[in-house]
């Protein structure tokens, strides 16, 4: 029987040769490749075609779930499982909606993730056990089509705030704007971040909003 080709994207190496080390032990599976971003791994992925690519959702140059949604849309049948620290229901949302078929957090047993190699393999949508009961609820609204869209779980002020950073507005200006202090500006994008299973403040933001049609034009944004 063929061996199952693994794929690891993570931006920290100890992660990625842990992962190795532990995914090369079973006798069923191969590990074909490694990758630090998002756009490496979209390279990489149409080089090496593995079967199943683990995932971290916080990586540089383009963010995990980006990176999931641009793998599926190019039509490649990898099987993506997301694997992340992140357990709150707005970001496994993101990452099924974007089309992870598995989603595992980092302080599982290794056990875990190759139950969820397994059943992705089999076609089957794995969540990991320790994830909270709101992300199951999410799980199971996505697979009767009523899942929330993540933008509805943000405040009328955090939505007030997201339309104004669309505005090309900075912290300060906001804050100006809306007569609150640029510390409570900052709180408050964080959450939005949050809840959108975003993970780079500024890039991130600007793809979001435009992409939801929030500003017109995609502007330019230089590395962070």
């Amino acid at each position: 029987m063929a061996k199952v080709k693994v794929m690891i994207i993570d931006d920290h190496e100890v992660v990625r040769r842990g992962l190795r080390t532990q995914l090369e032990m079973e006798p069923n599976l191969q590990v074909v490749g490694e990758s630090a971003d998002g756009f490496d791994a979209l390279g990489k992925v149409e080089a090496l075609h593995p079967d199943v690519l683990i995932m971290d959702l916080q990586l540089p140059r383009l963010s995990g779930i980006e990176a999931i949604r641009q793998i599926v849309h190019n039509g490649d049948t990898v099987k993506i499982i997301a694997f992340t620290f992140y357990d709150d229901e707005s970001t496994v949302l993101s990452a099924l909606h974007a089309g992870a078929m598995g989603y595992v957090l980092k302080t599982s047993d290794m056990s875990e993730l190759l139950s969820a190699i397994e059943n992705v393999m089999a076609g089957r949508r794995y969540l990991g056990s320790p994830l909270p009961d709101l992300a199951i609820d999410a799980f199971l609204n996505l697979r009767t089509g009523t899942a929330r869209d993540p933008y509805s779980l943000l405040t009328s002020r955090e939505k007030e705030i997201l339309q104004l950073v669309a505005e090309k507005n900075s912290n300060a200006q906001i804050a100006q704007k809306l007569f609150i202090s640029r510390r409570t500006v900052e709180i408050h994008r964080s959450h939005i971040m949050k809840k959108l299973g975003l993970h780079r403040p500024q890039v991130d933001l600007v793809r979001y909003t435009a992409e939801r049609g929030m500003i017109k034009t995609l502007y330019h944004v230089g590395k962070e």
